[in-house]
C-alpha cells in the first residue's frame, strides 16, 4: 500500500514537472516571438555587396525597437499580396550612414514598387527624404558632398570606358533600367531629390520617370507623357506631393553592388530596422570555419 502511494506521488510530481517545463518552454518561445516582432530580428548576409564591413556568412542582429517595429499581415504578404504596414512609435528615425535591412522593393518588374516578402537586402542608407543625390564620373554626391568612393570610381571607369552610347546598354552600367527617358548611368546620374512625406516636387518630361514607380504606388494611377503633357490617370499634373518617406541606398562594396542606382528608392515601410552587430560569423566556402574575431562586432 505504501509503495502504491509513493508511486502515485512520484507520478504526480513527474506530471507537475513536465507541465511546468512545458509552460516554461511555451513562455520562452512566446517571449522570443514577441522579441523578434518588436525588438530585434536576425539575418544572414548572403553576398559581398557590403564588404568589408559585412561578409557573406555574417549573421547580424537588426534593431527594430529604436526605429519602430512594423506590424502587418504576414499571411497576406506570404501570398504575394501588398500588406497594409504600420510602424510602432520610433525613438530614432533612419539616418544617413545607417546600415539598414529591408524587403526588396520589387518582384519581377523593377518598374513597379512591390513588397517582396521573402527577399531582404542589407545596404547603407546614404540619402534621406529631401536630400539630393548626384553621381559625376562614378562618384556619388549627397547635397553636394562627395562620398569617399574615388578608388572604386577608378575601377568602374576602367570597366566602363565612356567611348560609345552602345556601351551604356551593358549590364551594370545603365542605371534605373525602367527609365527610358533620362538614360542615366552609374557614371552620370541625377540630380535626384529623394521624395518624402509632404515634399512637393515639380515634374517635367525628363525627371518624371525616376518618380513614376513611387507615384503610381501611392496613387494607383498610371503616370505617363502624352502630347507633351504629363498625365496622372486622366489628370494633367506639373508637380506631386508625396505621401510617404523614401530612402536611397548604396553598397559599401560600391563596384559590385546592386543598389538604388539601379532599382530606385526604398519605401520607409519596407525597412525592417537598423543593423547593430554581428552575433555569429562562419565562412560559407571551404571548411566553413568560424570567424571568431567577428562575433559581437558592432556594425558601423
Amino acid at each position: 500500500m505504501t509503495a502504491m502511494i509513493t508511486t502515485r506521488k512520484l507520478i504526480r510530481k513527474a506530471v507537475e514537472l513536465i507541465c511546468t517545463a512545458v509552460i516554461i518552454l511555451f513562455c520562452i518561445g512566446a517571449a522570443y516571438l514577441l522579441a523578434q516582432t518588436f525588438i530585434f530580428a536576425p539575418f544572414t548576409i548572403p553576398s559581398e555587396s557590403m564588404t568589408p564591413g559585412l561578409l557573406p556568412g555574417d549573421r547580424i542582429v537588426v534593431d527594430k525597437l529604436s526605429t519602430g517595429a512594423r506590424l502587418f499581415n504576414i499571411f497576406r504578404a506570404a501570398k504575394g499580396e501588398e500588406p497594409e504596414i504600420r510602424r510602432m512609435p520610433a525613438f530614432t528615425g533612419f539616418r544617413r550612414g545607417d546600415v539598414i535591412v529591408f524587403n526588396f522593393p520589387h518582384k519581377t518588374d523593377w518598374n513597379r514598387l512591390e513588397f517582396n516578402y521573402p527577399v531582404y537586402y542589407a545596404k547603407r542608407c546614404v540619402a534621406v527624404p529631401g536630400d539630393t543625390v548626384t553621381i559625376r564620373n562614378f562618384i556619388p554626391y549627397i547635397n553636394g558632398r562627395k562620398l569617399p568612393f574615388e578608388k572604386e570610381a577608378a575601377v568602374l571607369a576602367a570597366l566602363h570606358p565612356d567611348d560609345s552610347l552602345s556601351r551604356a546598354a551593358r549590364t551594370g552600367y545603365l542605371a534605373c533600367e525602367y527609365d527610358t527617358v533620362n538614360r542615366w548611368t552609374i557614371r552620370e546620374f541625377g540630380p535626384l531629390i529623394i521624395p518624402g512625406k509632404g515634399i512637393r516636387i515639380k515634374l517635367d518630361s525628363l525627371d518624371y520617370m525616376a518618380y513614376r514607380p513611387v507615384i503610381e504606388r501611392e496613387t494607383g494611377s498610371r503616370l505617363f507623357m502624352r502630347n507633351g503633357r504629363l498625365l496622372l490617370g486622366a489628370r494633367a499634373i506639373e508637380e506631386y506631393q508625396f505621401k510617404e518617406d523614401y530612402y536611397f541606398t548604396l553598397g559599401d562594396n560600391f563596384t559590385a553592388s546592386m543598389d538604388s542606382r539601379y532599382w530606385g528608392f526604398v519605401p520607409e515601410k519596407y525597412i525592417v530596422g537598423k543593423a547593430r552587430f554581428i552575433w555569429w560569423s562562419r565562412e560559407r566556402k571551404g571548411e566553413k570555419r568560424i570567424r571568431w574575431n567577428r562575433i559581437l562586432k558592432t556594425i558601423d
